[in-house]
C-alpha cells in the first residue's frame, strides 16, 4: 500500500473537511496519480524483485475520464452557470454531507469487498500488526 498514490477521492474530502486548499489537493492527487503510474512498478521492482506490466495508456485514459474531465467540467459550471454557484452556495453544508457520505460508503465498499471475496486471503495478525506498525 505505501508504494501506490493517494486516491482523488480521499485526497480531496479529507483536505475539504479539514477546511484545506481543496484546489491544491486535487493538483497534488492529480500529479501524484500521474506519477504513480512510472513509480509504483519501479518501488515494486525495487521491493519485491520482480518486473510489473502495466497498461500505461489504458491507465492514463482513465484517470483523464474520471479526473480531469469532471473537472474541467466542474470549473466551466462554475466559472459560467451563476446557478450552479447560486444552488452549490445556498446548500453547502448538504453538499458536504453527502460528499462525506460517498466517501464513507466507497470505504465501506472497498473494505467489505476485500474480506467478501474469495480469493483475497486475510491477512494474518503478524502482518496486520506490522502494516499497523510501519504506515503511519
Amino acid at each position: 500500500l505505501s508504494c501506490l498514490p493517494t486516491t482523488v477521492n480521499m485526497c480531496i474530502v479529507l483536505t475539504s473537511t479539514a477546511g484545506g486548499n481543496v484546489a491544491s489537493a486535487l493538483c497534488n492527487a492529480v500529479l501524484s496519480n500521474l506519477l504513480g503510474i512510472f513509480v509504483t512498478p519501479a518501488l515494486l521492482l525495487r521491493f519485491f524483485g520482480t518486473e510489473v506490466s502495466l497498461p500505461f495508456f489504458s491507465m492514463v485514459y482513465k484517470l483523464c475520464n474520471q479526473v480531469l474531465v469532471p473537472v474541467a467540467i466542474g470549473q466551466v459550471l462554475r466559472n459560467k452557470a451563476d446557478f450552479v454557484m447560486k444552488l452549490y452556495t445556498n446548500n453547502s453544508k448538504k453538499f458536504k454531507k453527502t460528499q462525506e457520505l460517498i466517501l464513507l460508503g466507497i470505504v465501506w465498499n472497498a473494505f467489505c469487498n476485500t474480506f467478501a471475496s474469495p480469493s483475497s486471503p486475510i491477512i494474518s495478525l503478524r502482518h496486520f500488526w506490522t502494516l499497523t506498525i510501519l504506515l503511519p
